[in-house]
């Protein structure tokens, strides 16, 4: 055996596509397609079509085999898992004159033109690339001429081959195909990964997996879709297993490998040029989010795990007697039900009594309450006989009901082993009904949301009712589970939303997705960071994680603290872990700094909404890398421990024990929250921040609006707060004389559930946002909004030498001074606001706020500020 044979270094043979043998025009439709032959003589075909604006298909396989697939939304109940297209949006460019030329010659190359892309294919040696059709950047190429000093190919363009690198896979063939990539070339994406942001130089199983941890390749929710930095993006359309070589030094530095767990790709090229216009074209494919409840943006409570009812109830009466704000709480696996017959829908009388009363105290409090559960169902439990009787569970080769089973060593103390259980199979759509009206009860009881856990565990030999292995299956498993429950929750409350934690493409459709089981440590706290980051560079937005960490001894009282900073400053905020999260487990200063950041969490629920609603508009994730932000900066490639929190909020955690991080700020002017110091972009800057501060910087020229959540008064829950802002945080650039900044806030989500306990919820969410408009020149402000009611508040303007301010004018009427200086003012400030009923101006800090009312129907208010001269 050779040294190169020890390490895997040596090509492994495949069957390659060598050449065209034909040329055809496809009817009908934009694209090509094209005959070729395997070096083996083998026919195969190639067809490439332009889908639509900025958007091209590419389907490979053999002849015999060959088949596409429609554009990917929801998983049907075919004998295949199949896909129902989505209609083009306005303005889409489609029909057969999208490719303009056909060439007679096969050797080509032939160069097509479609929607502003150039496509230019040769016929033998047979070659694709795909570039812009003005410029001619180049996006994309398949990798050739990428060989060994032996002239053997290291990585094909596209090629089949037996299976020999995806272990244990029941298909005898696979597709391979490979890219060329750029020496300074950055991918992203792939999912829930949890290691540095740039995948290049890694090798990526695409199979979900229990992760155990955020500590190793291994995923919870694996999405096959990659961003570029060159600006565009890649989507395997497929949900067998893969294998990404991301310039993985085992196979090629030159090249970037894709091996799949079957014989066909269908791949769809996403040009940008930005990464956001990338995210925004891929997710228009593959679907956005629904905006969840407004009460679903303030703070889950959750432990592995509450005991008893009596826990329960005093964990919510502390809650309430501290006066710290509580939206949900979260009875995990192993408090509501019966460890030995669950999963059955039924709470553990022994343990909670009076489920009904429990359920019905908590809403009393404000507090609504999250059911765990998974899709298997224990052999012991009552509904075992009827769901295998009726074919509602994935089967074995026998036909049997296909057994799961736990290994008791793999559970520690705190996590109770699961019973042997059977699989709901959701590809049968009667095991959907029956598995959804499950839910029914509990519903009618009054509980809101259920936390999908698992879903990763389906065996690649069992069989689906449809016909489906379940090594096809597998990944596609958690996005028609997940949509099940959703779907149910949509139905019997009007307020669809799960907590889940597997997930698969489009599964950003059904959120809110959390981040697995982090370790309680700083190591843990990065990863999820990282974690976060990476799957919402793939499509997803609304994401949370388990503040405080999973499993592990109790965090020390920094972590805790700064693992809440964090989660107040994520999408969806849920404390959770084996050992207790309540603050008032680790000390009276971890108590005082998680009362102040609670506050802030639902100060920000208007900001919050806000850059939900974009999310849901334009398919840019609320928790955003600094890559979006800044693609063409070589730094922000590898800046994946800060991000940005809707489009004018840059976030940098502390992961490690002290105060001190360095931050990279990208271009543009941001502002220090805290304590108002002004940085221009591109630059680091080395900060040190007390235990109970979170690095924060406001964009310059921005505005974030905050709600009157908990400003001057603790509010234990979303229903008790006035969500309408009372504050218009403006945030200017004092080293330019005039700005331009909007923001657009969103009501509150109405919903009637009216026929909430006759089953049948009726689902009438209705939202209308409220865009509030500032422009500046020098001191003089102008400020008008397009909603239909007068808005009174207070407009804090950041960013103005306030110690020169003499006078203010609103709409030509002096307006008093009110206050002395105060130089401990921000963002943040938590007595800002008990200014009164808004009777004059204030200066605090670096901050000037002043009263002002804003009439409906574009009516300007005007705002002039005079300073004293130097």
């Amino acid at each position: 055996m050779q040294p190169s044979e020890w390490l895997g270094l040596q090509p492994r043979p495949v069957d390659a596509l060598t050449h065209i043998e034909s040329i055809r025009a496809l009817e009908g439709s934009a694209g090509i397609e094209l005959l070729g032959r395997l070096a083996s003589g083998r026919a195969v075909r190639l067809r490439i079509e332009a889908a639509r604006t900025g958007v091209v298909r590419i389907q490979f396989g053999p002849v015999e085999r060959y088949g596409g697939r429609n554009v990917p939304s929801s998983p049907g109940h075919d004998s295949k898992v199949t896909f129902r297209p989505v209609n083009d949006p306005p303005g889409a460019e489609s029909g057969p004159s999208g490719f303009a030329e056909i060439a007679d010659a096969l050797k080509g190359p032939h160069r097509f033109t479609a929607n502003g892309l150039r496509l230019t294919v040769s016929g033998d040696p047979f070659r694709l690339q795909i570039e812009e059709a003005v410029s001619g950047q180049l996006f994309l190429k398949t990798a050739d001429g990428d060989t060994d000093v032996m002239l053997r190919t290291r990585v094909p363009g596209f090629a089949l081959q037996l299976h020999a690198e995806l272990q244990g896979a029941l298909q005898t063939e696979q597709a391979v195909m490979g890219l060329a990539v750029g020496p300074d070339e950055a991918f992203f994406g792939l999912g829930e990964q949890f290691g540095p942001l740039n995948l290049r130089g890694r090798r990526v199983q695409l199979l979900n997996l229990d992760a155990m941890g955020v500590g190793t390749d291994a995923a919870y929710k694996n999405v096959p879709f990659v961003l570029s930095s060159r600006g565009y993006g890649l989507f395997w359309n497929t949900y067998a297993r893969m294998v990404h070589d991301v310039a993985y030094p085992q196979t090629s530095l030159y090249s970037y490998r894709v091996v799949s767990d079957e014989p066909v790709f269908d791949l769809w090229f996403f040009y940008g040029p930005s990464p956001g216009e990338v995210l925004r074209r891929y997710t228009e494919l593959t679907g956005r989010p629904e905006v969840p409840p407004l009460w679903a943006f303030g703070l889950w409570m959750s432990r592995c795990w509450y005991e008893t009812q009596e826990e329960v109830e005093t964990v919510a009466a502390r809650m309430k007697a501290e006066r710290l704000p509580c939206d949900v709480l979260v009875l995990d696996g192993r408090a509501w039900l019966d460890l030995r017959t669950r999963c059955d829908f039924q709470f553990d009388r022994t343990r909670y009594p009076e489920p009904e009363s429990l359920v019905a105290d908590l809403r009393a409090l404000g507090i609504r309450v999250c059911l765990w559960e998974y899709p298997y169902v224990s052999v012991h439990s009552r509904l075992f006989p009827e769901a295998a009787s009726k074919g509602y569970l994935l089967r074995d080769s026998s036909g049997k009901p296909y057994m799961i089973h736990f290994p008791k060593e793999a559970f520690n103390q705190q996590l109770t082993a699961f019973p042997d259980s059977g699989i709901v199979d959701f590809t049968n759509p009667e095991a959907v009904q029956w598995y959804q009206e499950l839910h029914r009860p509990l519903f009618q009881m009054g509980v809101s949301v259920f936390k999908t856990d698992f879903g990763e565990q389906v065996p690649p030999d069992a069989v689906a009712s449809n016909g489906l292995t379940g090594s096809a299956l597998h990944n596609a498993y958690a996005l028609l589970y997940n949509e099940a429950v959703y779907e149910a929750t949509r139905r019997f409350t009007g307020e669809p939303v799960v907590w889940a934690r597997s997930g698969w493409a489009c599964s950003q459709r059904f959120p809110i997705h959390w981040g697995g089981d982090p370790p309680a440590t700083w190591d843990g706290l990065a990863a999820t960071i990282r974690g976060g980051l990476s799957l919402s560079l793939s499509g997803f937005s609304y994401w949370s994680h388990d503040i405080g960490g999973f499993y592990g001894p109790k965090p020390s009282q920094e972590l805790y603290i700064r693992w809440t900073q964090f989660g107040v400053f994520s999408p969806f905020a849920r404390f959770h872990g084996t050992t207790p999260r309540e603050p008032w487990y680790y000390g009276e200063e971890a108590m005082s700094i998680f009362r102040k950041y609670a506050k802030i969490r639902y100060r920000l629920i208007p900001y919050l909404v806000a850059a939900a609603w974009e999310s849901n508009r334009s398919g840019l994730p609320m928790m955003r890398a600094v890559i979006l932000e800044a693609p063409d900066q070589e730094v922000a490639k590898s800046a994946d421990l800060e991000y940005l929190l809707g489009s004018d909020l840059l976030v940098a955690p502390l992961t490690r024990p002290g105060g001190a991080r360095r931050v990279y700020l990208p271009p543009g002017t941001w502002i220090d929250v805290w304590e108002g110091r002004i940085h221009r972009g591109p630059t680091h800057i080395d900060v040190v921040v007390p235990l109970d501060r979170i690095p924060v910087f406001a964009r310059g020229e921005s505005v974030i609006p905050l709600g009157r959540g908990a400003i001057g008064e603790e509010i234990p829950h979303v229903g008790e707060a006035t969500w309408k802002p009372v504050r218009l945080e403006y945030f200017a650039d004092p080293q330019t004389q005039s700005g331009d900044a909007s923001v657009e806030v969103w009501a509150a989500l109405a919903t009637s559930v009216s026929e909430r306990f006759s089953g049948e919820a009726a689902n009438d969410r209705v939202s209308v946002p409220v865009r509030y408009h500032l422009k500046r020149d020098g001191s003089t402000l102008s400020l008008w909004q397009t909603g239909t009611d007068p808005w009174t508040g207070w407009l804090r303007w950041h960013g103005i030498d306030v110690e020169k301010v003499e006078r203010v004018w609103v709409n030509g009427q002096a307006c008093p001074r009110m206050d002395p200086f105060d130089p401990g003012a921000s963002l943040f400030d938590l007595e800002a606001g008990k200014e009164g009923s808004g009777v004059g101006w204030h200066r605090k800090g670096r901050v000037l706020s002043i009263p002002v009312h804003i009439l409906p129907g574009g009516v300007i208010c005007h705002v002039e500020v005079a300073l004293a001269a130097n």
